[in-house]
């Protein structure tokens, strides 16, 4: 399918992503299901281009087998979750593969040309000749088809005169729409039934323009037909109308979602988790400037690339824990976790990371069956509790007496135990009886 040494997919396969302006619309879920896939498609581009980024810098074929082999799961499974929420009426069905082999295509072209492959321009004259006497003979088929449209432009006149009567008719209704709506204007009692459906104009007095709309839109009621009215957004918000925020507002006349304040997010990042040998006792680690040094040279060491920071997966206590990384350390809240260098998922995004269930076991101890990431680890040391609070943690990782939490016991110590609970809980008296590793977040 694609060169090994040139993976990287045409930037231009991610305009899969539809942008068109937004409109005041009933959200349908024929609409959901191909903005799911639309979106879906460009994180299948972006999964491919982040393959072959690992494949340039390390060269290593099996790893990027096994990452493409995961993009195309990912998409394939996204598919079918999409089309099964519609409940059958999504415009397309069962076409996984074929967006996959047109966004592959694409991807050839695309590492043919930055791999230096691009080719030369032709050279050859006498088939650029050649090629001009085809073109002869296709311009003689254009004056054919040219006489073809003289005909059927004779026949457009004659509708534009018939559009043009009923221009006039339509003209006359409207002079009695507007006279309809003075009587409104003066208060008659049976105004609501003239005007239903009608449109209005300054010129009745009002300094308005616009359309009376049928049934009871605005009464403050939720009517069959209506996705939301005065008061009540019906249930809506941005996300069940498939975006990723933003504001969803009910159009006033209609009675519709509105969804132009709704938006996704930008397709994210991986947040990479990663072993960093210590050669001291836990309790002699320090503060947190110290262990994000150590990061920082495990990182350099394993030729990871961290646009935002490297830091320690550790919880200091005064309100500097795991759980609190995002707000305290910019650390991003929607993006995967993955272990490695985007080589096995950990978990979706970091409320997934804390909530006591990882996808895979972090070390080289799990139990028979489990994905397993096989970082060079034993025991990694946290210091910390349930959900990533601060738990026993060596007075702040400076004293080697009392006992520390956060061991990942659960994910792969001794016994062959797995990481499917609480992988963040305590484990022992480490503070000085282990020499071990920390782990490190890169993001």
């Amino acid at each position: 399918m694609f060169k090994v040494r040139n993976y990287l997919v045409a930037a231009t396969a991610i305009a899969l992503l539809s942008l068109g302006a937004h409109a005041a619309y009933a959200v349908d879920p024929a609409a959901n299901c191909e903005a799911t896939k639309n979106k879906e498609s460009a994180e299948y581009a972006l999964c491919l281009q982040k393959a072959q980024a690992t494949f340039v810098k390390r060269g290593d074929a099996a790893k990027l087998a096994a990452a493409i082999a995961k993009c195309e799961a990912s998409l394939a499974a996204s598919f079918t979750k999409a089309e099964a929420r519609a409940d059958g009426a999504c415009p397309t069905t069962g076409d996984a593969a074929t967006v996959k082999t047109f966004m592959d295509a694409q991807a050839d072209e695309m590492s043919n040309y930055l791999g230096g492959d691009n080719g030369p321009l032709p050279q050859d004259v006498s088939s650029c000749n050649e090629d001009l006497d085809t073109c002869g003979d296709g311009l003689t088929t254009c004056t054919t088809n040219l006489a073809t449209a003289s005909g059927n432009y004779a026949s457009c006149s004659s509708s534009l005169t018939t559009a043009t009567g009923n221009l006039a008719s339509c003209s006359a209704a409207l002079t009695s729409c507007q006279t309809d709506l003075g009587t409104c204007a003066a208060g008659t009692a049976t105004a609501a039934d003239v005007l239903d459906g009608k449109t209005f104009s300054s010129s009745a007095g009002l300094g308005l323009t616009g359309t009376f709309s049928s049934g009871n839109c605005g009464n403050g009621v939720l009517d069959d037909g209506e996705d939301c009215e005065l008061g009540t957004m019906g249930g809506g918000t941005c996300v069940t109308a498939g975006f990723d925020t933003g504001a969803l507002v009910c159009a006033p006349g209609t009675c519709t979602y509105d969804i132009s304040g709704c938006s996704d997010f930008p397709p994210s990042t991986d947040i990479v988790i990663y072993a960093a040998p210590i050669s001291t006792n836990p309790g002699s680690l320090g503060s947190r400037a110290t262990t994000s040094a150590i990061c920082a040279g495990a990182a350099d060491a394993q030729s990871l690339s961290c646009s935002n920071g490297r830091i320690a997966l550790l919880a200091y206590s005064g309100g500097d824990d795991i759980q609190s990384m995002p707000s305290n350390h910019g650390v991003s809240s929607m993006s995967p976790i993955v272990a490695g260098a985007g080589a096995t998922k950990i978990a979706d995004d970091w409320s997934d990371f804390l909530d006591g269930s990882w996808d895979a076991c972090l070390g080289t101890y799990c139990d028979s069956g489990d994905p397993a990431a096989n970082l060079p680890i034993n025991y990694g040391i946290t210091g910390a509790g349930n959900n990533g609070t601060v738990g026993n943690n060596c007075n702040d990782f400076t004293s080697t007496g009392g006992s520390v939490s956060g061991a990942y016991a659960e994910c792969n110590g001794s016994g062959g135990s797995s990481c499917f609970g609480d992988p963040l809980r305590g484990f022992g008296d480490l503070c000085v009886n282990q020499h071990t590793n920390i782990l490190c977040l890169c993001y």
